[in-house]
């Protein structure tokens, strides 16, 4: 039988953490588990003694003494963003409300402010640390939203920056558009010009 080019066998794993199709939404963990790829698509699951026998010939790469699971799926972030609140914690923690601390100069219009500032570049630097972090720690599907420009051009430049790390990093990016506040200086009824 031919298959399709980058099939193979991942062989081996001491376990595998997939779903339980009897009990859906379920783990269920499989002990000396193999995995049948398709390029990006899997074909087969299942204990490595059970392997079809159409895949008996595939190129095998072994996995003793690892675990598989799937990957984590963050579906809300805004992960493209410039400046830091920490302080902010400490105010909160310490009973100030959240329009105290906008009045302050903080809040969302400070992280704004700040993302307004810095340079694509910079907004590229930042956003892919964070999400190299993420994918370090099982992480590999994220929706990011924008939504810190409340201008046009930021706005743009945010989901700019979210193309390119879809481009360059070994994960799905959903970027969408979610605004938490209105412009500085904005009437709610205005629109992003």
């Amino acid at each position: 039988m031919s298959h399709p080019p980058g099939t193979a066998v991942l062989a081996d794993f001491d376990r595998i953490v997939t779903f339980d199709s009897d009990k859906p939404g379920d783990p269920a963990e499989l002990t000396h588990g193999s995995i049948v790829v398709h390029g990006e698509q899997v074909a087969w699951v299942g204990p490595a003694d059970d392997l079809p026998a159409e895949y008996e010939a595939l190129p095998r790469e072994r996995f003793a003494g690892l675990t598989a699971l799937p990957g984590f799926v963050d579906s809300h972030t805004h992960a493209v963003f410039a400046g830091e609140r920490r302080d902010e914690f400490k105010l909160r923690l310490e009973g100030a409300a959240y329009e105290e601390i906008m009045a302050a100069g903080g809040g969302i219009h400070a992280t704004v402010e700040a993302t307004r500032a810095a340079s694509t570049e910079e907004l590229y630097r930042a956003t892919r640390s964070r999400l190299e972090e993420m994918l370090s720690t099982g992480t590999t599907t994220v929706e990011i939203k924008s939504g810190y420009g409340l201008d046009l051009d930021t706005e743009l430049r945010q989901l700019g920056v979210v193309k390119r790390l879809g481009e360059d990093l070994a994960m799905d990016l959903h970027p969408t558009f979610l605004a938490h506040a209105v412009p500085p200086g904005a009437d709610r009824r205005d629109h992003l010009d």
